[in-house]
């Protein structure tokens, strides 16, 4: 089986990535802020957790699709940062972002022993969910 991956941010995007994932045979577990949101996803196959720090505790792999660096930060290193306790090992930020604030963001990251790629995409989030959207990938190679 695949590793368990969270995925935070049930829009557009985050839904089309959820589909994905779960047709390829991925265990998600996910989280919104919309109820409607999680129900989709949850619909889809995914498990819907009630806090986004729910979800982190329960994945490997943080998929981040959300706004801006802001609601990355946020998420990440906020008051109530998802990473305490968790078992992430890999963070995947699908967030138009900044570039310069995301890599001071992954060194951060690696002195906790967290892997970070910067993986926007580009594409429709029907693209995305039929396989033809481009993701950029920015991270350590390893």
């Amino acid at each position: 089986m695949n590793a368990p991956i969270g995925i935070i941010g049930l829009g557009l995007v985050g839904c089309a990535l959820s589909k994905r994932l779960l047709d390829k045979g991925f265990q998600a577990f996910g989280y919104d802020i919309r109820e409607s949101a999680r129900a989709e996803f949850a619909a889809l196959g995914g498990i819907a957790g009630d806090s986004a720090h729910a979800v982190a505790q329960r994945a490997v792999v943080l998929l981040l699709a959300v706004f801006d660096t802001a609601d990355v930060l946020s998420i990440l290193e906020g008051p109530t940062s998802v990473l305490r306790e968790s078992r992430v090992k890999l963070v995947i930020d699908c967030s138009t972002g900044d570039a310069h604030a995301l890599a001071a963001l992954a060194v951060r990251l690696q002195a906790q022993g967290i892997a970070f790629l910067e993986a926007p995409l580009s594409g429709s989030s029907s693209q995305i969910e039929n396989g033809k959207a481009t993701m950029l990938l920015g991270g350590e190679a390893s």
